[in-house]
């Protein structure tokens, strides 16, 4: 018994060796390119080996290698890795400078994009971050007395330069500052007015100043004119004329101002 099993090992060895000779004749006569055996049974190369033909299968599996391309379930690879009827998984990621969807090429961003940001196309391929939305720094008019999400009352409240980083960087200490706090505008209760950056309609005053109310410069005039006369027959002789001016009286309320509906101003962060 124990020569038959002898028989096959020696059978067996014999075949691995003729398959390594095999394959060893495939590849160049440099003296590195070897095939060999571990002792736990591995096919080793050392070296490059070269396989004839396009493609070799594993299990049920195919790997096809045709002009340049890559094919995965496929022998007809029609890119340089193409993947059939299956899915590509890794660990880490895919390092890409420009992909394509559908045949459709992006070039995308060397970067991560900031906090609330987006991808955003210029119509030509090239992907780029951008805000999602407002930017920060945005007011806009709600109807409510509530903010929705994403954005602050503008009553004057100081809030966090590091947690509300986006907008601190677009509005600064304009508003006030303690700290490591900023102010956002307060605009309760107030009109805002254009800013005139040099047009000349509402001259010297600087970016977010308060301008208090006013009325443009003018006069009322009210005059009484006042006659005496001595009636004498068909005729009046005037005696003495005279005239007064004075002021329309104190009327009105506390401030001038349209008609207008109080809503809710905030700023988006």
């Amino acid at each position: 018994m124990s020569s038959f099993f002898n028989s096959i090992f020696r059978a067996r060895k014999l075949w691995f060796c003729f398959l390594a000779l095999s394959l060893s004749c495939l590849a160049s006569d440099a003296a590195e390119h070897r095939l060999s055996f571990s002792k736990s049974g591995d096919l080793v190369i050392t070296g490059t080996a070269t396989v004839k033909g396009n493609a070799f299968s594993v299990g049920i599996s195919s790997f096809v290698i045709s002009s340049g391309n890559i094919g995965i379930g496929t022998t007809t690879p029609s890119e340089k890795l193409d993947v059939y009827n299956g899915n590509i998984q890794t660990n880490y990621g895919i390092k890409a400078t420009t992909t394509a969807f559908n045949g459709v090429g992006y070039a995308w961003p060397s970067t991560r994009g900031a906090a609330n940001t987006t991808l955003t196309e210029d119509g030509a391929g090239n992907l780029t971050w951008s805000a999602v939305g407002a930017p920060a720094g945005t007011i806009i008019m709600f109807a409510s007395s509530n903010c929705p999400s994403g954005y602050l009352k503008t009553d004057g409240t100081l809030y966090s330069k590091t947690v509300y980083a986006g907008l601190y960087n677009a509005v600064g200490n304009i508003y006030g500052e303690s700290g490591d706090s900023f102010n956002v505008p307060d605009l309760r209760g107030y009109f805002v007015r254009a800013y005139d950056d040099g047009r000349g309609l509402d001259s010297g005053r600087g970016f977010a100043t308060v301008q208090q109310d006013e009325i443009k410069h003018h006069s009322h005039t009210a005059r009484a004119h006042i006659g005496i006369g001595v009636s004498g027959g068909a005729s009046v002789y005037p005696v003495a004329t005279d005239s007064m001016t004075g002021n329309t009286g104190d009327n009105g309320g506390f401030e001038t101002r349209p008609k207008n509906i109080a809503m809710q101003y905030c700023i988006k962060y």
